[in-house]
């Protein structure tokens, strides 16, 4: 990968100001300063359903108390805004798994603040520590056998369902039931004159 591009200086500069802002703030130093490992990858294996699976996943941080760490850039502000990006984007599932690669792992049992999501917030780098309830990871370890399982069948059956069977379908309608009242938004900054709806 000697020629490809990893990141752009874009890029690299926004993950510098928030590596700076992690390490600059007590709550972010307390799990990312001091002795611990970065980028520790599990592998353990199972058997999912009499089939025998090999699985991984890597943690961004291990403390040397044994906490996983799992770093978020989030739009997020507060815990209720972050609570809500959480449930959307299936961090019960993510938490879940890599505790269970850590049990399997280091063979010892976990409680639900030994996993911990350190999230920036994108625009003012306020950092921010939350781990997940207890009801929540209990969902998530429901998610992830499911899915193993779903895993397991498709590698035996040798089929791959797609979510609408493989055919073409009609969205569903998030848009305006009608145009007629509606501000008009000029991206442009340009003087627009209101359209006139035929009725």
């Amino acid at each position: 990968n000697a020629d490809k591009e990893i990141c752009n200086a874009k890029e690299y500069d926004a993950a510098k100001l928030i590596a700076k802002a992690v390490r600059n703030c007590d709550i972010g130093a307390a799990y990312i300063k001091g002795k611990g490992h970065n980028e520790v990858s599990l592998v353990w294996n199972e058997e999912i359903d009499g089939m025998p699976l090999t699985l991984k996943c890597r943690l961004d941080r291990l403390t040397d108390t044994g906490t996983g760490v799992d770093l978020k850039g989030t739009t997020a502000s507060n815990k209720e805004e972050f609570s809500r990006e959480a449930a959307k984007y299936h961090y019960e599932m993510q938490a879940a798994f890599y505790m269970r690669g850590m049990e399997a792992v280091f063979g010892q049992s976990l409680s639900n603040d030994d996993f911990v999501f350190i999230a920036v917030e994108k625009a003012t780098h306020i950092v921010s520590a939350y781990w997940l309830p207890e009801d929540a990871l209990h969902v998530g370890r429901q998610k992830v056998d499911h899915t193993l399982r779903r895993y397991v069948d498709c590698q035996r059956k040798k089929h791959w369902p797609s979510p609408n069977n493989g055919k073409a379908e009609e969205l569903t309608s998030y848009f305006p039931k009608d145009f007629e009242g509606m501000e008009l938004v000029n991206m442009a900054g340009l003087e627009m004159e209101p359209l006139e709806v035929a009725a």
